[in-house]
């Protein structure tokens, strides 16, 4: 996969050569048109077939443009061709498109071409995310995601990490909370019984547009559920697979699973002395249930506040996967989630905000450091 291709179109600008006397056309239009001819215009000190005196509205197509009243080069004719209307460079089209059959067109997530409210295309005819560029042409968000993950189970159960980046991430501050109060290990608060805050080894790193999947089970027991397929960490202290470390860096207790049917993961950052954590991404799951909600609003630690986040009772969570299931995200842009005044990534996004129920989809065919079998945007 590539990470751009698509060249952003704008109305105003040109894309390729246009051709035809822009002057000829106007003086025919500004005379055939009876709007006083070329004689109006140069008693004005205006030269004709340009700005007020130029043939872009007499219901003609005439000078450079290329259907009536549109197209054509800007200094005759500023109006752009609707759809349907003939074209010959994209910059005739007031959507920034014009087609290999020379008819301007809407434009469309997937051709190669930058238009519209797109942030990037990949030419891909049927786009997909996991490179940069979301499934429906919007550029993925600027810092690591949970992208797939199995809550029953026990063997089963893993948390895929994914870097919408073009560049490698170090893991080395980034943790994996399962309990709405995680940020209290600023204070040196433990976990309570049953839920964890671990992190990753101090020499891990995620790759490009790269899966990093961490096992809530040992090595053997994830790949004889997956197919075979070798986690990168663990919770397991006597496997052969590097293991995941508890929030004070000691060993992990390999008991320590997900909640079933109900619960919360969140990925945060915290370099080990600043007041407040960093979220990267949260999700929340359960039958309508948000008991396990974290809510931040205005909790202080030491001398540091945090800002106001979703009410539990307002959010939206995904239902749980199920036996022989994962859930996996399907909109790595993070379009119905808040972008200001978070306590998110660069101190902007609220990962509470996020629209669980519709940015996340059950799969029969967990894909743990892959991508879904099901590719292309949320339905």
């Amino acid at each position: 996969m590539e990470f751009r291709t698509g060249q952003r179109v704008t109305g105003g600008g040109q894309m390729g050569g246009q051709t035809g006397s822009a002057g000829s056309g106007g003086a025919a239009g500004a005379s055939q048109g009876g709007q006083g001819g070329c004689a109006s215009c140069e008693t004005l000190g205006l030269t004709c077939g340009e700005g007020p005196c130029g043939n872009c509205d007499n219901a003609a197509k005439d000078g450079s443009e290329t259907d009536t009243d549109c197209g054509g080069e800007i200094s005759t004719c500023a109006t752009r061709c609707p759809n349907g209307d003939s074209c010959m460079v994209n910059s005739d089209c007031l959507s920034g498109v014009c087609s290999d059959a020379n008819i301007c067109k809407a434009p469309i997530c997937g051709d190669g071409l930058v238009t519209g409210d797109e942030d990037c295309d990949d030419n891909q005819g049927t786009p997909e995310s996991w490179d940069g560029c979301s499934a429906d042409c919007n550029d993925e968000a600027p810092h690591l995601l949970i992208s797939e993950f199995a809550d029953e189970e026990d063997a089963e159960e893993f948390v895929e990490i994914y870097n919408p980046a073009n560049i490698s991430k170090s893991l080395e501050q980034v943790y994996l909370g399962s309990y709405a109060d995680y940020y209290k290990i600023a204070e040196n608060t433990p976990p309570p019984g049953g839920d964890f805050v671990v992190g990753f080894p101090l020499d891990a790193t995620i790759g490009p547009h790269g899966f990093v999947v961490v096992s809530l089970e040992s090595q053997a027991a994830f790949q004889a559920e997956h197919s075979g397929a070798m986690p990168d960490y663990d919770f397991d202290p006597n496997s052969a697979t590097p293991t995941m470390l508890s929030w004070d860096g000691g060993p992990l207790d390999p008991a320590l699973k997900l909640n079933n049917g109900k619960g919360m993961l969140v990925l945060f950052s915290w370099n080990g002395s600043t007041d407040l954590v960093e979220d990267l991404d949260y999700v929340l799951w359960g039958d309508g249930d948000t008991s396990m909600a974290m809510d931040k609003s205005g909790k202080k630690v030491k001398q540091s506040t945090y800002k106001p986040e979703t009410k539990p009772a307002m959010q939206v969570p995904k239902k749980s996967g199920g036996k022989n299931k994962s859930l996996y995200r399907c909109d790595t842009a993070e379009l119905t989630e808040s972008q200001t005044n978070g306590n998110g990534y660069m101190g902007l996004h609220d990962e509470t905000s996020e629209n669980f129920g519709k940015t996340f989809l059950e799969t029969k065919t967990p894909t743990p450091g892959a991508p879904p079998a099901k590719l292309g945007a949320c339905p």
